[in-house]
């Protein structure tokens, strides 16, 4: 039997990168690219309006080239934000070398080893977003199922995490719930004279 060589990479020298979205827009941004190290699964990410080839590129050397040095290697899938002169000319310059995961076997991307943080991120992403949303349903040990009132879409997340949504008109609630009043308290005037 052949022996199979030992691949010996060091932290920072092969990137997995890749497009989630097209998320409800936020402050003007739809998508977030995703870089994860292969060695040591750290992650880079970034809020992004358009998903094009000038934000991969500035990506790439504001988040990955500046912070971890330049790569010996990237893997990302084959859209044309990734297959293009813009990129190719990137990584020639800096002696990158560009590797594509096939469609038949995606996993050479390292999206499929790192799916669970994947879905981890975009939870925590999440939260930061534009919305008012309804309480709906309190569970035990602080989950909260909270509604957009937008959209109609119904999300579970931690009680710990929501923020008091404040503004000039009332707040609509959904039924069975009970309006409390978290103002602050204002002393009262002394009364016994």
């Amino acid at each position: 039997m052949p022996q199979q060589p030992i691949i010996f990479c060091e932290v920072f020298d092969v990137w997995g990168i890749d497009f989630m979205g097209l998320f409800p827009v936020s402050a003007g941004y739809s998508y977030i690219l995703l870089a994860v190290d292969y060695v040591s699964r750290w992650m880079e990410a970034k809020a992004t309006r358009t998903n094009d080839s000038k934000v991969v590129s500035n990506f790439l050397c504001t988040y990955i080239f500046c912070k971890f040095n330049v790569p010996k290697a990237i893997i990302s899938d084959q859209g044309s934000h990734f297959c293009n002169r813009t990129i190719a000319a990137l990584f020639q310059k800096y002696g990158v070398t560009h590797k594509v995961a096939t469609p038949y076997h995606p996993q050479t991307n390292g999206q499929a080893e790192v799916s669970f943080d994947l879905h981890r991120m975009k939870v925590k992403l999440r939260s930061t977003w534009d919305g008012t949303f309804v309480i709906t349903h309190v569970f035990p040990h602080s989950a909260v199922q909270i509604q957009d009132e937008v959209t109609d879409r119904t999300f579970k997340v931690n009680g710990h995490q929501l923020k008091l949504f404040q503004e000039k008109k009332p707040v609509k609630l959904a039924q069975n719930i009970v309006d409390l009043s978290l103002v602050e308290p204002t002393l009262m005037e002394d009364v016994s004279t």
